[in-house]
C-alpha cells in the first residue's frame, strides 16, 4: 500500500493545489499531523480501520474514491468518528475546537474532539434527590470513560476531508474533572441556560440536508434521536456557516486560516445529549473574536427529532449567577 505521504502528494497534485514543490507540501501537512495527532496525551492510531468506517458509511467502492462521501466536512468526520469508535453512550457533552492552518496553497483542517459522559453525575445527582431505590442501575445511564479524539485534514476533489492523521486519549479522572468546556465545566449538568445572556428563542424549520450518514440514530430499539453529527451540521447552518446547494450538496464556510504560530481554535462547538429529562440535543457554536477587543459569538441551537429552536449570545460561557 502507498504510504500517506505518497497518497497526499497525489492528491494534492490531483486537485490542483500544489503551485511549489508536492513533496515538500505533503511532508510539511504530514509532520504537522503527526506532531498533532501525538501532543497533550494523545496517541497516534491507525488510519486503516478509520477510513473502512468511512467507506461502509457511504457504501462505496474502497478501491475507489468515495463520491457520497464529498460532503461530510472535517467537523461531522470529528463527531462521527468518536462516537462510532467509542462506548455508544447517550448521555454526554462534546467539545470540539477547529482550526485551519496553510502550507503553501494547501489548508490542513485540525480539530480536537472531547466527549464527556455525563451518566455517572447524573446517577449520583438523582439518588442524592431520590434514593438508591428508585435510581436506574448505571448502565441504563451510561458507562463508560471521557475521551477526546484529534484528526487532521485535508481537501480533495471528492471529499472535503481526507484524514491524514488520528490520535485518542482517554482522560484521568482528574483530568476530565477539570476540563473546561468553554468557560463551563465539562462534567457540569447544569444546562447552558444560565452560562449567557441568550437572546429569546426563535423557531427554526430543520434545513433538509441529505447526508452520505444516517441522520437519525436509534441508540435503543424503542429510541430515536438526530444525529449529534448532523446536529453539528445544522448548528453551522444556523450560525451561516454551511448551507444547501444546487445541484443538492452540502457547503461549509469555515473560518480562514490561521498564522503558523497561532494554535489556538477560530471555532468551537460544544453540545449537550440528553442533559434533562427530554431526548433532545441542546448546543453552541462559538466563533472566536476578529480582534481583541470583541467577544466570541455564540449561535445556539435546541432540537428533537422534529423541532428545532434557535438563540444567539456573545462572551464567555460563565455562570451568569456568579459571574464577577
Amino acid at each position: 500500500m502507498p504510504s500517506i505521504r505518497l497518497i497526499i502528494a497525489a492528491l494534492l497534485l490531483a486537485t490542483g493545489l500544489v503551485h511549489l514543490e508536492p513533496a515538500m507540501a505533503g511532508t510539511s501537512v504530514e509532520a504537522a499531523a503527526r506532531a498533532y495527532v501525538a501532543a497533550d496525551g494523545y496517541q497516534p492510531v491507525a488510519l486503516g480501520p478509520v477510513d473502512r468506517f468511512f467507506v461502509e458509511i457511504a457504501g462505496e467502492d474502497p478501491e475507489h474514491m468515495n463520491l457520497a462521501e464529498r460532503d461530510i466536512s472535517p467537523v461531522e468526520k470529528a463527531v462521527l468518528l468518536i462516537d462510532e469508535r467509542e462506548a455508544p453512550l447517550t448521555r454526554l457533552r462534546y467539545a470540539l475546537r477547529v482550526r485551519r492552518q496553510s502550507f503553501g496553497a494547501v489548508t490542513a483542517t485540525f480539530i480536537d474532539v472531547q466527549r464527556f459522559n455525563l451518566g455517572p453525575r447524573l446517577r449520583a445527582e438523582t439518588i442524592a434527590a431520590y434514593g438508591e431505590e428508585k435510581t436506574a442501575g448505571p448502565e441504563i445511564f451510561g458507562v463508560g470513560p471521557d475521551v477526546g479524539w484529534r484528526i487532521v485534514s485535508v481537501p480533495s476533489a471528492k471529499s472535503p476531508a481526507v484524514l491524514l492523521a488520528a490520535g485518542r486519549r482517554v482522560m484521568t479522572a482528574q483530568a476530565a474533572e477539570t476540563a473546561d468546556c468553554f468557560g463551563r465545566p465539562c462534567l457540569s449538568t447544569e444546562p447552558l441556560d444560565g452560562y449567557a445572556a441568550w437572546t429569546p428563542w426563535r423557531d427554526l424549520a430543520p434545513l433538509a440536508f441529505v447526508t452520505a450518514y444516517p441522520g437519525v440514530v436509534q441508540p435503543r430499539a424503542d429510541e430515536e434521536e438526530t444525529a449529534p453529527a448532523l446536529f453539528a451540521l445544522e448548528l453551522a447552518s444556523a450560525a451561516g456557516l454551511a448551507t444547501l446547494t444546487t445541484p443538492p450538496g452540502i457547503e461549509w464556510r469555515l473560518p480562514p486560516p490561521q498564522p503558523a504560530a497561532s494554535t489556538s481554535p477560530t471555532l468551537v462547538f460544544v453540545i449537550d445529549r440528553n442533559l434533562g429529562q427530554e431526548t433532545m440535543l441542546d448546543g453552541a457554536i462559538g466563533l472566536a473574536p476578529r480582534s481583541k477587543d470583541e467577544p466570541i459569538r455564540w449561535t445556539r441551537m435546541a432540537a428533537s427529532l422534529k423541532t428545532r429552536q434557535v438563540s444567539a449570545g456573545s462572551g464567555p460561557l460563565k455562570d451568569l449567577e456568579n459571574r464577577p
